[in-house]
Protein backbone atom coordinates (compact mmCIF):
# COMPACT_ATOMS: atom_id res chain seq x y z
CA UNK A 1 0.00 0.00 0.00
CA UNK A 2 1.41 3.14 -1.00
CA UNK A 3 2.78 5.21 2.00
CA UNK A 4 1.15 9.01 3.14
CA UNK A 5 5.10 10.65 2.71
CA UNK A 6 5.33 8.98 -0.84
CA UNK A 7 1.58 10.21 -1.93
CA UNK A 8 2.27 13.60 -0.55
CA UNK A 9 5.78 13.61 -2.96
CA UNK A 10 3.68 12.71 -5.56
CA UNK A 11 1.02 15.09 -5.31
CA UNK A 12 2.97 17.81 -5.31
CA UNK A 13 5.76 16.92 -8.10
CA UNK A 14 2.26 16.59 -10.08
CA UNK A 15 0.82 20.13 -9.01
CA UNK A 16 4.18 22.08 -9.68
CA UNK A 17 4.27 19.84 -13.28
CA UNK A 18 1.05 21.14 -14.19
CA UNK A 19 1.70 24.54 -13.27
CA UNK A 20 4.80 24.82 -15.55
CA UNK A 21 3.99 24.77 -18.92
CA UNK A 22 7.40 25.92 -20.46
CA UNK A 23 8.55 22.56 -18.30
CA UNK A 24 6.63 20.38 -19.57
CA UNK A 25 3.82 19.04 -22.06
CA UNK A 26 0.90 21.46 -21.81
CA UNK A 27 -2.32 21.91 -23.83
CA UNK A 28 -1.37 24.86 -25.85
CA UNK A 29 1.00 22.61 -27.47
CA UNK A 30 -0.20 22.90 -31.46
CA UNK A 31 0.41 19.10 -32.20
CA UNK A 32 2.33 16.43 -33.89
CA UNK A 33 0.60 16.98 -37.13
CA UNK A 34 1.47 20.65 -37.25
CA UNK A 35 4.51 19.87 -36.20
CA UNK A 36 5.07 17.88 -38.85
CA UNK A 37 3.59 19.19 -41.58
CA UNK A 38 6.07 22.35 -41.06
CA UNK A 39 8.82 20.48 -40.94
CA UNK A 40 8.10 18.46 -43.88
CA UNK A 41 7.50 20.97 -45.87
CA UNK A 42 10.80 23.51 -44.87
CA UNK A 43 12.95 19.84 -45.34
CA UNK A 44 11.86 19.56 -49.11
CA UNK A 45 12.13 23.07 -49.66
CA UNK A 46 16.03 23.10 -49.02
CA UNK A 47 16.41 19.77 -50.62
CA UNK A 48 17.61 20.77 -53.80
CA UNK A 49 20.07 23.05 -52.69
CA UNK A 50 21.32 21.08 -50.37
CA UNK A 51 21.87 18.14 -52.64
CA UNK A 52 23.43 20.23 -55.52
CA UNK A 53 26.17 21.21 -52.62
CA UNK A 54 26.77 17.61 -51.73
CA UNK A 55 27.08 16.77 -55.66
CA UNK A 56 28.91 19.44 -56.90
CA UNK A 57 31.39 19.37 -54.49
CA UNK A 58 31.53 15.63 -55.12
CA UNK A 59 31.79 15.98 -58.43
CA UNK A 60 34.38 18.53 -58.45
CA UNK A 61 36.58 16.99 -56.05
CA UNK A 62 36.09 13.94 -58.08
CA UNK A 63 37.14 15.75 -61.75
CA UNK A 64 39.68 17.35 -59.46
CA UNK A 65 41.18 13.45 -58.73
CA UNK A 66 41.39 12.27 -61.62
CA UNK A 67 42.31 15.03 -63.46
CA UNK A 68 45.87 15.76 -61.43
CA UNK A 69 45.73 12.07 -61.08
CA UNK A 70 46.39 11.35 -64.46
CA UNK A 71 48.77 14.48 -65.16
CA UNK A 72 51.13 12.93 -62.16
CA UNK A 73 51.44 9.20 -63.78
CA UNK A 74 52.06 11.26 -66.94
CA UNK A 75 54.80 13.74 -66.09
CA UNK A 76 58.52 13.18 -67.00
CA UNK A 77 59.50 15.66 -63.79
CA UNK A 78 59.46 14.02 -60.62
CA UNK A 79 58.72 17.14 -59.19
CA UNK A 80 55.72 17.59 -61.83
CA UNK A 81 54.38 14.07 -60.18
CA UNK A 82 54.91 14.77 -56.74
CA UNK A 83 52.92 17.78 -56.69
CA UNK A 84 49.85 16.65 -58.98
CA UNK A 85 50.40 13.07 -56.79
CA UNK A 86 49.78 15.38 -53.57
CA UNK A 87 46.79 17.15 -55.29
CA UNK A 88 45.31 14.01 -56.57
CA UNK A 89 45.41 12.82 -52.70
CA UNK A 90 44.32 15.72 -51.52
CA UNK A 91 40.62 15.88 -53.88
CA UNK A 92 40.49 12.24 -53.10
CA UNK A 93 40.73 13.29 -48.69
CA UNK A 94 38.02 15.83 -50.02
CA UNK A 95 36.05 13.32 -51.89
CA UNK A 96 35.58 11.08 -49.21
CA UNK A 97 34.94 13.05 -46.27
CA UNK A 98 32.26 14.47 -48.42
CA UNK A 99 30.70 10.59 -48.76
CA UNK A 100 31.25 10.02 -44.88
CA UNK A 101 29.81 13.18 -43.89
CA UNK A 102 27.16 14.35 -46.38
CA UNK A 103 24.70 17.01 -45.74
CA UNK A 104 21.53 15.82 -43.88
CA UNK A 105 19.15 17.95 -45.59
CA UNK A 106 20.10 16.39 -49.49
CA UNK A 107 17.10 13.77 -49.07
CA UNK A 108 14.58 16.82 -47.83
CA UNK A 109 11.92 14.79 -45.80
CA UNK A 110 12.25 11.59 -47.78
CA UNK A 111 13.86 9.62 -44.75
CA UNK A 112 10.74 11.19 -42.28
CA UNK A 113 8.28 9.72 -44.97
CA UNK A 114 10.23 6.42 -45.20
CA UNK A 115 9.39 4.94 -41.81
CA UNK A 116 7.21 2.99 -42.65
CA UNK A 117 4.73 2.04 -39.55
CA UNK A 118 6.28 4.36 -37.09
CA UNK A 119 4.27 6.88 -34.91
CA UNK A 120 4.00 10.19 -35.33
CA UNK A 121 6.47 10.98 -32.26
CA UNK A 122 9.13 9.13 -33.86
CA UNK A 123 8.52 11.00 -37.09
CA UNK A 124 8.42 14.24 -35.32
CA UNK A 125 12.08 13.04 -33.73
CA UNK A 126 13.77 12.70 -36.97
CA UNK A 127 12.73 15.34 -39.04
CA UNK A 128 13.34 18.00 -35.94
CA UNK A 129 17.24 15.73 -35.82
CA UNK A 130 17.43 16.14 -39.17
CA UNK A 131 16.22 19.66 -39.55
CA UNK A 132 18.87 20.51 -36.40
CA UNK A 133 21.22 19.03 -38.21
CA UNK A 134 21.10 20.71 -41.45
CA UNK A 135 21.06 23.91 -39.10
CA UNK A 136 24.61 23.23 -37.45
CA UNK A 137 25.65 22.22 -40.91
CA UNK A 138 24.73 25.72 -42.10
CA UNK A 139 26.54 27.26 -39.20
CA UNK A 140 29.26 25.50 -40.15
CA UNK A 141 30.39 28.88 -42.48
CA UNK A 142 31.51 30.41 -38.82
CA UNK A 143 32.99 27.70 -36.85
CA UNK A 144 36.65 28.40 -36.74
CA UNK A 145 37.30 24.82 -35.87
CA UNK A 146 36.33 24.16 -39.65
CA UNK A 147 38.60 26.78 -40.92
CA UNK A 148 41.57 25.46 -38.94
CA UNK A 149 40.99 22.25 -40.09
CA UNK A 150 40.80 23.12 -43.58
CA UNK A 151 44.23 25.58 -43.42
CA UNK A 152 45.86 22.47 -41.31
CA UNK A 153 45.02 19.84 -43.90
CA UNK A 154 46.24 22.07 -46.41
CA UNK A 155 49.58 22.87 -44.87
CA UNK A 156 49.77 19.01 -44.42
CA UNK A 157 49.85 18.30 -47.82
CA UNK A 158 51.44 21.29 -48.65
CA UNK A 159 54.57 19.81 -46.26
CA UNK A 160 54.55 16.35 -48.70
CA UNK A 161 55.06 18.45 -51.42
CA UNK A 162 58.16 19.91 -49.46
CA UNK A 163 59.43 16.22 -48.22
CA UNK A 164 59.09 14.59 -51.40
CA UNK A 165 59.54 17.17 -54.78
CA UNK A 166 60.03 20.61 -55.00
CA UNK A 167 59.09 22.88 -52.03
CA UNK A 168 57.98 25.72 -54.29
CA UNK A 169 55.70 24.56 -55.85
CA UNK A 170 54.14 23.94 -52.08
CA UNK A 171 52.66 27.88 -51.58
CA UNK A 172 50.53 28.09 -54.68
CA UNK A 173 49.40 24.33 -54.11
CA UNK A 174 48.54 25.04 -50.35
CA UNK A 175 46.79 28.41 -51.36
CA UNK A 176 44.64 26.58 -53.77
CA UNK A 177 43.38 23.59 -51.48
CA UNK A 178 42.60 26.52 -48.71
CA UNK A 179 40.71 28.91 -50.99
CA UNK A 180 39.10 25.72 -52.72
CA UNK A 181 37.94 24.38 -48.78
CA UNK A 182 36.37 27.79 -48.19
CA UNK A 183 34.60 27.50 -50.99
CA UNK A 184 33.04 24.44 -49.78
CA UNK A 185 32.49 26.12 -46.34
CA UNK A 186 30.90 29.32 -47.39
CA UNK A 187 28.84 28.26 -50.18
CA UNK A 188 27.03 25.52 -47.72
CA UNK A 189 23.25 26.11 -48.02
CA UNK A 190 22.16 28.64 -45.21
CA UNK A 191 18.35 27.66 -45.28
CA UNK A 192 18.23 25.10 -42.82
CA UNK A 193 19.16 27.37 -39.86
CA UNK A 194 16.50 29.96 -40.69
CA UNK A 195 14.16 27.11 -40.81
CA UNK A 196 15.27 26.33 -37.40
CA UNK A 197 15.01 30.05 -36.01
CA UNK A 198 11.54 29.75 -37.71
CA UNK A 199 10.13 26.32 -36.71
CA UNK A 200 11.32 27.40 -32.54
CA UNK A 201 9.94 30.46 -33.01
CA UNK A 202 6.45 29.09 -34.15
CA UNK A 203 6.00 25.97 -32.02
CA UNK A 204 9.21 26.18 -29.19
CA UNK A 205 12.20 24.35 -28.71
CA UNK A 206 12.60 20.69 -30.33
CA UNK A 207 10.42 18.35 -28.09
CA UNK A 208 13.66 16.27 -27.12
CA UNK A 209 15.15 19.68 -26.14
CA UNK A 210 12.43 20.98 -23.99
CA UNK A 211 11.90 19.34 -19.98
CA UNK A 212 9.28 17.47 -19.02
CA UNK A 213 8.03 14.86 -15.89
CA UNK A 214 5.97 12.17 -15.19
CA UNK A 215 4.52 10.77 -12.00
CA UNK A 216 4.58 6.53 -11.81
CA UNK A 217 3.23 4.55 -9.34
CA UNK A 218 6.16 2.26 -8.23
CA UNK A 219 5.98 -0.87 -5.76
CA UNK A 220 5.21 0.31 -2.52
CA UNK A 221 4.81 4.28 -3.38
CA UNK A 222 5.33 6.58 -6.43
CA UNK A 223 8.20 7.52 -8.64
CA UNK A 224 9.27 10.70 -10.68
CA UNK A 225 10.91 10.33 -14.03
CA UNK A 226 12.10 13.25 -15.76
CA UNK A 227 13.11 14.30 -19.61
CA UNK A 228 15.83 16.74 -19.92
Amino acid sequence: MMNKPCLLLGLAVATLSASMPVMAESATDPGLGARLQFLETRLDAGRDRAALWQNGWSAVYAAVALGQGAYAVTRDSSDEQVSNGVGALRAVTAFTLLQLRPHPGRKGAAPVRAMGDADDEARLDVAEALLARSARRADERFSPRRHLINVGMNLGFGAMICAFGDCSDAPLSVLIGIAGGEAALWSLPTRPAQDLRDYRKRFGLPRDSRVSWQVMPTQGGLAVRGRF
